[in-house]
């Protein structure tokens, strides 16, 4: 079953085109753009260093802006990687001016040229083409440039109304005012706009926003692209809680399956990605002649016995997720918006699927409010919220009783505007099993005031949707009526949207009335995970806590099946476990760590290391905590004579972490222990990071990844953890010198993600890292500047 990491990790990837029978995909990196295959596996990365980076769709080319002290360079990069560039002088921006956004533009001639937009006292927006070098245009000094067409004389800028469709407004390129129209701009081809109003789309001619035609829609429009060529648009819709992309004239379905995003469109075709509860993911280009072609994603069908329907309750829709076997639960999703829908997807870094294997069937909550079911569902519940949610919560307790899950088996799980609908729920559903409210809007009166401060056409948007008696249905001392239920919440700490003071508070002031409340700080969290690392850690706290909420015991997952092609792939997918909760370290002896990659010099480091402490006087000892018997076990030389054996199921690499972290654990206590609490020194010869670094490299589920970190915390916190470094190849190289371990057979993308993993590990528990190729004086002289210091300092000293 896919990890969360590796969802968060796709769901940053974009289909930029096709190409060799293949997808050819792209994330944004810290260095540049990076040029993935269909599973993430990384290509080459473009644009490094850039200032600025834009796709043009039109040549299939990257236009990177790279600031030099005298000159300002545009790279044309291929997605090969070759790329040609030109120079022009640097434009004088002005005090505290930066480059903050680019678009590619239409050239006097036709040609291509990039502008780029700064910010510093006033936006300033400049033309930089090879011919002409870089002019600034005297435009307005607000809205976000959106297109730029010299050869029409037209410029596009749109103006941010909140929530109201932005203002588009067309310029001639010396600043002249042209017209305006509302809309959402969604594409642009042969100087064509394609806008989305509300009402459907449009196309309308770039240089005076003159009306093509008006395309009438079924269902509310996610997004739209030209299908470069023609007359055909390819349209992406939501309709009763699932999305669905269909391509015009005439109107002809593109199969695919759950929640659908366009990445890109241009002449070789348009590229989209889908994802699903049950289904695997997968990558859809569309050709020019409407032609499909799909390849599949990282994440795998599920291989659940379960269905996924949309069924109704009264007026109250769902996206019902459901076992085929036994219903051992129910946990009723509510989105956050209130003016969004749940459809058919991963939501919630795929827990969905966890749930379903445990037997939990899951309901995507669409309550009046949500989009997708036309506008008089979304008008529903205005002025008169306590009444909707009532219905919808009669709604919820019909579907449990079809089900045949009682209110004490049934979890409401909530984000945002949702959480706080969940906690609401809880009082009218006396003995509900419980409540996972994730950054829950504590007070809708303080929320629109902070957000009509940020942005005043916010105000008409309230007054519309929520009167005086809903301001107090949504207030902190309504939140809290929740009775006996059980109730979770979950916050971030860098939290953008909710304050963490005003959610803790509200939790202080439910346990002080005596509730049964209790609540998870997210440390470095935002309103959502931001990174692999906080996608997994969010899943396996939902996995946790929901189910513990419906009384099972805790998740656990299908077994983990390694991917055949995880060694090739760039370790730049790798994933953290959770921080090791270490014991504390027996005393007063010291406990220092050697380890690393096979063949990076640990053992001489070691012995260096044991050399010194010995002519200093300081009683230590070499130690290995891994057995004899245990390096004999079939499977572990199995295991250390091929290092792919994993991938074809010849061994499982957490199981044998497990079985080694399990010795060293058995060898700690009965033999080397003692030792410490004596106060001799150990140098240890690998410890638990070796279990952690490969799971890593392996790509093992984020449960096995939880369960190692945890229990390799039952071990001492090392006073030392030296990582020495070495090149992958110079690690092979040194293994193949040695006479028994010649033949064994050895994998360069195993050491490079190892060693990829062993340095993270090392920033994580701030190991000393040192060049092992620099020779033993330069290694002595790292391991004395470190060493040293402890011989003369006792551990109570450091406390």
């Amino acid at each position: 079953m896919v990890g969360a990491a590796q969802l968060f990790a796709e769901r940053e990837r974009a289909l930029l085109t096709w190409a060799d029978g293949e997808p050819v995909c792209v994330s944004f990196g810290e260095d540049g753009l990076i040029v993935e295959d269909a599973l993430g596996r990384a290509q080459r990365t473009l644009a490094d260093g850039a200032e600025l980076a834009v796709f043009s769709g039109s040549e299939e080319l990257l236009f990177s802006l790279h600031a030099h002290p005298d000159s300002w360079e545009v790279r044309e990069t291929a997605l090969t990687g070759a790329y040609e560039s030109w120079s022009v002088p640097p434009a004088e921006l002005g005090p505290g001016g930066l480059l903050c956004d680019a678009v590619i533009g239409v050239a006097q001639h036709g040609g291509r040229c990039l502008v780029v937009t700064a910010a510093g006292a006033e936006l300033s927006y400049w033309e930089i083409a090879r011919e002409t070098g870089a002019r600034r245009l005297t435009l307005p000094g607000t809205g976000r440039l959106l297109a730029y067409d010299r050869s029409l004389d037209a410029v596009v800028l749109e103006d941010d109304r909140g929530p109201n469709p932005p203002a588009l407004r067309l310029h001639r390129c010396d600043g002249h005012p042209v017209a305006t129209v509302e809309g959402r701009l969604l594409d642009t081809w042969d100087g064509q706009l394609l806008l989305e109003n509300g009402n459907g789309l449009e196309v309308r001619r770039i240089e005076d926003f003159s009306l093509v035609r008006h395309v009438e829609v079924t269902g509310e429009v996610s997004d739209a692209r030209f299908l470069r060529g023609g007359d055909r648009l390819l349209v992406v819709t939501c309709e009763e809680g699932q999305d669905r992309a269909r391509l015009t004239g005439p109107w002809a379905p593109v199969p695919m399956e759950g929640a659908l995003r366009l990445c890109a469109a241009h002449p070789g075709g348009i590229g989209l990605h889908s994802v699903s509860t049950l289904g695997a993911s997968a990558w859809t280009w569309v050709g020019p002649d409407g032609s499909v072609r799909t390849a599949g994603g990282v994440v795998p069908h599920s291989g659940l016995a379960a269905t996924t329907a949309h069924v109704r309750h009264g007026a109250t829709p769902f996206v019902l997720h459901r076992p085929l076997g036994e219903v051992t639960g129910l946990v009723v999703a509510v989105h956050g918006g209130p003016e969004a829908v749940e459809r058919d997807e991963l939501r919630w870094e795929g827990v969905y699927r966890d749930l379903l294997a445990a037997g939990v069937a899951v309901a995507g909550l669409n309550y009046a409010g949500s989009t997708g079911y036309g506008p008089g569902h979304r008008a529903a519940p205005r002025h008169r919220w306590e009444a909707s949610l009532r219905e919808d919560v009669a709604a919820c307790v019909e579907l449990g009783r079809d089900l045949g899950v009682g209110l004490s088996r049934t979890v409401l799980l909530g984000g945002s505007f949702g959480a706080s609908i969940a906690l609401l729920a809880a009082e009218r559903l006396t003995g509900l099993g419980g409540v996972v409210a994730c950054s829950p809007m504590v007070s809708l009166a303080g929320f629109r005031e902070r957000t009509e401060k940020a942005h005043p056409a916010y105000a008409d948007w309230f007054e519309e949707r929520f009167s005086p008696a809903d301001h107090e249905l949504f207030s902190a001392a309504s939140l809290t009526r929740t009775g006996d239920t059980p109730v979770v919440v979950v916050q971030g700490t860098e939290d953008e949207v909710v304050d963490l003071g005003e959610t803790l508070g509200l939790v202080a002031d439910a346990r002080a009335a005596g509730l049964a409340w209790s609540s998870v700080v997210e440390e470095g969290m935002g309103h959502q995970p931001g990174s692999p690392e906080q996608s997994a850690a969010r899943r396996i706290l939902l996995r946790t806590r929901l189910l513990g909420l419906l009384g099972h015991g805790p998740a656990r997952p299908v077994p983990w099946a390694p991917d055949p092609g995880v060694l090739s792939r760039d370790p730049g997918d790798l994933v953290l476990p959770p921080r090791v909760p270490f014991a504390r370290p027996d005393r007063p002896g010291r406990l220092i760590v050697f380890d690393g990659v096979d063949g990076c010099g640990k053992s001489t480091a070691l012995r260096l290391t044991l050399a010194h402490l010995t002519a200093m006087g300081v009683e230590a000892q070499a130690a290995q905590l891994l057995s004899p018997e245990c390096r004999d076990l079939p499977y572990f030389r199995t295991h250390s004579s091929d290092v792919t054996a994993p991938l074809r199921r010849e061994t499982d690499q957490p199981s044998l972490a497990l079985v080694c972290l399990g010795d060293r654990l058995l060898r700690f206590r009965t033999e080397f222990r003692q030792k410490l609490a004596a106060g001799q020194w150990l140098l240890v010869d690998r410890y638990v990071f070796t279990g952690l670094a490969e799971a890593m490299a392996f790509g093992v589920a984020d449960e096995d990844l939880r369960v190692l970190a945890e229990l390799s915390g039952l071990l001492p916190e090392p006073d030392l953890v030296f990582l020495p470094q070495v090149s992958p190849e110079r690690a092979i190289q040194r293994i193949q010198e040695r006479p028994d371990e010649r033949h064994h057979r050895l994998d360069l993308g195993f050491h490079r993600r190892t060693s990829a993993a062993f340095r993270l590990l090392g920033e994580q528990y701030g190991a000393v890292t040192f060049d092992a190729d620099a020779g033993s004086d330069a290694a002595l002289a790292v391991i004395r500047h470190q060493v040293d210091p402890l011989i003369h300092t006792s551990p109570e000293e450091e406390r």
